[in-house]
């Protein structure tokens, strides 16, 4: 078997940048210490809570071309935020006999049994985190509406509206109340009104 490593590796944002060098420097040393080629990596920054990872869709679209045989990483928290994320990235490359390995996490996917059975249980507990989730928020929403608070996203409140508060006498706190914004809010309107006619 031909070996073809690719490797990702992920900083958020707030973290420093000796976090990306300890990540590749354990990944080469892995291969190394295995006889294996020096592997491409895919580098990035960005918040793990990101909808977008444009160099982890670029890693994954080649994944999809059967480049690699090996796809490794630092830890499974660099490659996704979620188990249910982690599984469909994990069954993608099982597909394609891409063995997937997450050495601080002690995992590795070669044994295709193994992996078959490691794929299925995560699988589980994807479906119960994401059960647990529904869960959570719906609790969430129950809690809003017991105390009357209103659920959803807040209405958008026109500055007009603000204003015409204003100017029949209400104060920042009134106006809050009135119409369910924050006085920051209404202090920003009130600011900009102010610049308008200056």
């Amino acid at each position: 078997m031909v070996i073809r490593p690719c490797a990702y590796i992920r900083r958020s944002t707030k973290e420093q940048l000796e976090s990306l060098n300890i990540q590749r420097s354990t990944i080469l040393e892995y291969c190394r210490n295995r006889g294996w080629p020096e592997p491409v990596i895919f580098e990035e920054t960005i918040s793990g809570a990101s909808k977008t990872r444009p160099v982890m869709d670029q890693m994954m679209k080649e994944v999809k071309m059967y480049k690699y045989s090996h796809c490794l990483s630092y830890r499974c928290d660099r490659v996704a935020r979620s188990i249910s994320s982690l599984v469909e990235i994990i069954t993608t490359m099982s597909e394609r006999k891409i063995s997937f390995i997450s050495i601080k996490d002690g995992l590795d996917l070669s044994d295709g049994i193994m992996s078959k059975a490691l794929i299925f249980l995560l699988g589980i507990f994807g479906e119960i985190e994401l059960s647990l989730i529904r869960a959570r928020v719906q609790d969430g929403l129950e809690r809003r509406k017991a105390k009357g608070l209103p659920i959803g996203r807040p209405k958008k409140v026109e500055d007009k509206s603000i204003i015409e508060l204003k100017q029949e006498g209400y104060s920042q706190k009134e106006i809050s109340q009135k119409l369910n914004i924050s006085i920051s809010s209404v202090s920003r309107c009130f600011a900009k009104h102010r610049n308008k006619e200056n």
